[in-house]
């Protein structure tokens, strides 16, 4: 990657790349709106643990999972079941 490419054109790039080796079409507009609502869906558990690491600056992937579970819609209703 060059020196002072943007997150934007990086993230492109890497799309661009992903698109090649999948070998079909996939739209930049599908995939914005897919982590858009990626984001906006998991919102709740992504503050936690921004909270998490601003109080610890480091967690073990088991609690990563520990403390971002109970906010994700598929584990929380999973453990409702």
């Amino acid at each position: 990657m060059r020196v002072g490419v943007s997150d934007f054109e990086a993230a492109e790039a890497i799309f661009e790349d992903l698109r090649i080796l999948a070998g079909r079409r996939a739209g930049w507009v599908k995939l914005l709106e897919r982590t858009r609502r990626l984001v906006l869906d998991n919102w709740t558990a992504i503050d936690i643990l921004a909270l998490a690491l601003l109080e610890r600056n480091y967690l073990e992937q088991d609690e990563v999972i520990d403390c971002i579970s109970p906010y994700l819609p598929a584990v929380a209703a999973k453990a409702a079941a």
